[in-house]
Protein backbone atom coordinates (compact mmCIF):
# COMPACT_ATOMS: atom_id res chain seq x y z
CA UNK A 1 0.00 0.00 0.00
CA UNK A 2 1.35 3.32 -0.95
CA UNK A 3 1.99 5.87 1.62
CA UNK A 4 0.37 8.80 2.10
CA UNK A 5 2.99 10.88 3.69
CA UNK A 6 6.99 10.74 4.69
CA UNK A 7 7.75 12.22 8.16
CA UNK A 8 10.98 13.90 8.97
CA UNK A 9 11.19 15.16 12.96
CA UNK A 10 13.12 17.98 14.16
CA UNK A 11 13.20 19.09 17.39
CA UNK A 12 9.99 21.51 17.52
CA UNK A 13 8.56 20.58 14.12
CA UNK A 14 7.40 17.83 12.05
CA UNK A 15 8.23 18.13 8.28
CA UNK A 16 5.16 15.82 6.26
CA UNK A 17 5.58 15.55 2.63
CA UNK A 18 2.78 14.34 0.98
CA UNK A 19 3.27 11.76 -1.25
CA UNK A 20 -0.19 11.46 -3.40
CA UNK A 21 -0.71 13.28 -5.93
CA UNK A 22 -4.37 14.18 -6.00
CA UNK A 23 -6.37 14.46 -2.78
CA UNK A 24 -9.84 14.96 -2.62
CA UNK A 25 -13.42 13.75 -0.99
CA UNK A 26 -11.79 10.13 -1.47
CA UNK A 27 -9.27 9.77 0.44
CA UNK A 28 -9.16 13.22 2.54
CA UNK A 29 -10.38 11.47 5.15
CA UNK A 30 -8.38 8.91 5.71
CA UNK A 31 -5.54 11.13 5.08
CA UNK A 32 -6.26 13.42 7.81
CA UNK A 33 -7.02 10.48 10.00
CA UNK A 34 -3.42 8.62 9.18
CA UNK A 35 -1.92 12.37 9.91
CA UNK A 36 -3.55 13.27 13.12
CA UNK A 37 -3.21 9.69 14.61
CA UNK A 38 0.66 9.07 13.43
CA UNK A 39 1.87 12.96 13.44
CA UNK A 40 -0.29 15.49 14.79
CA UNK A 41 -1.67 13.06 18.07
CA UNK A 42 1.98 11.25 18.43
CA UNK A 43 4.34 13.91 18.26
CA UNK A 44 2.62 17.04 19.44
CA UNK A 45 4.91 19.48 17.65
CA UNK A 46 4.62 22.08 15.18
CA UNK A 47 3.60 20.69 11.62
CA UNK A 48 5.25 21.61 8.68
CA UNK A 49 2.85 20.41 5.64
CA UNK A 50 4.75 19.90 2.33
CA UNK A 51 2.68 19.87 -0.76
CA UNK A 52 4.66 19.97 -3.82
CA UNK A 53 3.70 16.54 -4.74
CA UNK A 54 0.19 17.26 -5.15
CA UNK A 55 -1.12 18.40 -8.55
CA UNK A 56 -5.11 18.32 -7.85
CA UNK A 57 -6.49 18.93 -4.70
CA UNK A 58 -10.97 19.55 -4.46
CA UNK A 59 -12.22 21.38 -2.12
CA UNK A 60 -12.33 18.93 0.80
CA UNK A 61 -9.16 18.72 1.05
CA UNK A 62 -9.16 22.45 1.56
CA UNK A 63 -11.55 21.90 4.36
CA UNK A 64 -9.33 19.33 5.99
CA UNK A 65 -6.58 22.06 5.68
CA UNK A 66 -8.55 23.94 7.85
CA UNK A 67 -9.19 21.45 10.36
CA UNK A 68 -6.04 20.60 10.65
CA UNK A 69 -5.13 24.29 11.58
CA UNK A 70 -7.75 24.26 14.18
CA UNK A 71 -6.28 21.37 15.70
CA UNK A 72 -3.45 22.53 15.98
CA UNK A 73 -3.85 25.65 16.87
CA UNK A 74 -5.77 24.44 19.90
CA UNK A 75 -2.88 22.98 21.41
CA UNK A 76 -1.10 26.14 20.51
CA UNK A 77 1.17 24.47 17.97
CA UNK A 78 1.46 26.54 13.93
CA UNK A 79 0.45 24.62 11.03
CA UNK A 80 3.23 25.83 8.19
CA UNK A 81 2.39 24.65 4.29
CA UNK A 82 5.11 25.25 1.97
CA UNK A 83 5.77 24.38 -1.25
CA UNK A 84 1.74 24.96 -2.76
CA UNK A 85 1.75 24.41 -6.98
CA UNK A 86 0.30 27.65 -8.69
CA UNK A 87 -2.97 26.30 -9.15
CA UNK A 88 -3.79 25.24 -5.84
CA UNK A 89 -2.09 28.03 -4.39
CA UNK A 90 -4.70 30.47 -6.89
CA UNK A 91 -7.53 28.24 -5.48
CA UNK A 92 -6.26 28.80 -2.00
CA UNK A 93 -6.18 32.66 -2.40
CA UNK A 94 -9.56 32.64 -4.03
CA UNK A 95 -11.19 30.65 -1.01
CA UNK A 96 -9.11 33.13 1.01
CA UNK A 97 -7.27 30.47 2.87
CA UNK A 98 -3.62 32.66 2.30
CA UNK A 99 -5.47 34.73 5.47
CA UNK A 100 -5.84 32.39 7.52
CA UNK A 101 -2.98 29.95 6.93
CA UNK A 102 0.48 30.13 7.06
CA UNK A 103 2.10 29.47 3.31
CA UNK A 104 5.88 29.63 2.83
CA UNK A 105 7.70 28.59 -0.07
CA UNK A 106 9.90 26.37 1.27
CA UNK A 107 11.29 24.60 3.95
CA UNK A 108 13.64 26.89 5.61
CA UNK A 109 11.31 30.06 5.27
CA UNK A 110 8.84 27.71 7.43
CA UNK A 111 11.65 26.73 9.62
CA UNK A 112 12.99 30.12 10.29
CA UNK A 113 8.99 30.77 10.80
CA UNK A 114 8.62 28.44 13.47
CA UNK A 115 11.56 29.19 15.42
CA UNK A 116 11.34 32.76 15.21
CA UNK A 117 7.96 32.08 17.18
CA UNK A 118 9.42 29.64 19.90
Amino acid sequence: MKKFFEVTSFENYNIVEIMETELTIHNTTQFLVKLKSEVIDRYKLHLILDLKNIQYADSSFLAKLIKIHKQLHAKQKKLVIISVQKNLYEIMCLAQLDRMLIIKPDISAAANFVENRL
